[in-house]
């Protein structure tokens, strides 16, 4: 079975606490302000696309080129991870997976089981996150980049209802928060294999992240708070 994760739309909580990092984007201007003229050439001499093309790599796909005046992504050098996250209100806990205002973060024991079964796969950096008096939330937090794509969207054993094509040929999702309609996205056993986690690459659209059986397993056993989870069709 594969079940899928939708964080990056919709309404905020727990799952996507309102938030900001105080003086990230100063810090990422102020590196760029220092590149010498052939490497903010190729930001189109402009920070403002510079600063854009840092968030892209927290959830776009390494090696892809996005948009033509910009780099291949690639991931965030030590300088781009942000350090610390402030919410707008204060929560009584914040889930074990959520996204602050542009990346996903993780608690310690999410990012264990993560990397006990995919180890070396993923990616984590230590993440300050504190309330909007800047009163520390209990436990240790990591900034999270999934570190596998895979193209297992199957359109040929998915519900017609389901899906769509967009004007450049790529896949899209038409499930708003019908499990129904979640459930008839297929995807293939044979091509993401033994994955526990991963993000479908951009010919697909409309979910977030996806894991296995065995991942959401181990979640549960450790009673982790994860935002509902649709249940996808595996063929």
């Amino acid at each position: 079975m594969v079940w899928g994760l939708t964080i990056r739309s919709g309404s905020f909580g727990s799952h996507r606490p309102m938030s900001s990092s105080p003086g990230y984007k100063e810090r990422l201007v102020a590196h760029f302000d220092q590149l010498p003229p052939e490497e903010k050439a190729k930001y189109g001499n402009r920070s403002a696309l510079y600063t854009l093309f840092v968030s892209l790599k927290f959830h776009e796909e390494p090696g892809k080129r996005l948009l033509p005046d910009l780099p291949e992504i690639d991931l965030p050098a030590d300088h781009e991870w942000p350090t610390a996250y402030q919410t707008e209100r204060q929560y009584s806990a914040l889930n074990s997976l959520f996204m602050n205002e542009g990346p996903y973060s993780v608690d310690q024991p999410m990012k264990d089981i993560i990397e006990r079964l995919e180890p070396g796969v993923h990616h984590f950096r230590p993440l300050r996150i504190t309330g909007p008096n800047d009163e520390p939330y209990s436990g240790t937090y990591y900034t999270f980049i999934p570190g596998q794509y895979i193209h297992s969207f199957c359109p040929e054993q998915s519900s017609e209802k389901s899906w769509e094509r967009t004007s450049d040929g790529r896949f899209s999702s038409r499930c708003l928060a019908d499990p129904k309609c979640f459930a008839g996205l297929a995807f293939s056993k044979a091509i993401f294999g033994k994955a526990h986690l991963w993000c479908e690459t951009r010919k697909f659209h409309g979910i977030d992240m996806y894991f296995s059986d065995q991942l959401i397993g181990e979640i549960k056993r450790a009673g982790l708070k994860v935002r509902r989870l649709v249940r996808l069709k595996e063929v």
